[in-house]
Formats: structure tokens, C-alpha cells, sequence
């Protein structure tokens, strides 16, 4: 459905325009904004997940790509939409999600962690720990 059908215009169609007040354009689905912090030990990523339950999205890492996956749902969506009064703008965004990011081979896929508050994801993904084996080589005299 158009987000334009949102937008009840009826008698005050002029109104607002005349004030600036438009409808969102269609078509602009919800895509979360991240960061991605690397340190020595571990990659920090921050997600903006507002409006969301925790099971609103799920995270998977496979072969070294972590997925953020999901959907954001409208709060303007129901079977009365057209009817409801009062809409004049609707601005926000939603739809289904997936944001991909590729570590490679250096981290530990069995030591990530996610944690969400306030609509801020935060997932951790160690780096693996990488031994430096050294040996001593043998000379050989001719």
C-alpha cells in the first residue's frame, strides 16, 4: 500500500499545502543506521533499531558475514487506515531489513554477543586470538 494513502487530504488538501505539510515519498523503506568500531581484540557494532522488540530481528553470523535482519513494522497500518482522521504527514519509515557486514577468517564466531537497550543494538565479535609460535632454528655446519 502507498504511504500516499495514508494521508487523509479531504477538505483541507489546500491547508496543508499552504503550511508545507507532504506526504513521506513511497516507496522509502527503513534501513537501520550502523557503526563499526575495530579494536585490538574485538569488532563493536552499533545498530539504531527504534520502535523495535528484540524479536523484531534476528542476528546471524555464518563464514565470517554477520546478518541483521528484520522488519520494522508502521504504527499507521490497519484496516481503517483511510478512515482514521487527524493524518496530515506521515514521515516514518519501515518495511523488512537486512544489513550484511564480512569480517573474514579473524574472529571468533562462538564468542559473539548482542545485547539491545533503547532501541540500540550493540553486538560484539572477538577476533580469534592468534598464537605466535616460534621456534628456534637448527644451524648446520658444512
Amino acid at each position: 500500500m502507498a504511504i500516499n494513502s495514508l494521508v487523509h487530504r479531504g477538505s483541507f488538501h489546500p491547508f496543508n499545502r499552504a503550511l508545507g505539510f507532504r506526504s513521506a515519498t513511497p516507496g522509502v523503506h527503513f534501513t537501520p543506521s550502523i557503526d563499526t568500531v575495530e579494536n585490538d581484540d574485538a569488532y563493536r557494532i552499533t545498530a539504531e533499531l527504534p520502535g523495535l522488540d528484540d524479536s523484531d530481528f534476528k542476528i546471524v553470523i555464518e563464514d565470517g558475514v554477520l546478518t541483521l535482519e528484520g522488519e520494522k513494522k508502521s504504527r499507521h497500518e490497519s484496516d481503517e487506515e483511510e478512515t482514521r482522521p487527524g493524518y496530515r504527514r506521515v514521515e516514518t519509515r519501515w518495511g523488512h531489513f537486512v544489513r550484511r557486514l564480512r569480517f573474514g577468517e579473524d574472529v571468533d564466531e562462538d564468542g559473539v554477543t548482542a545485547c539491545y537497550e533503547n532501541g540500540v543494538l550493540e553486538v560484539v565479535v572477538p577476533k580469534v586470538v592468534q598464537e605466535r609460535k616460534v621456534r628456534t632454528i637448527p644451524v648446520t655446519s658444512a
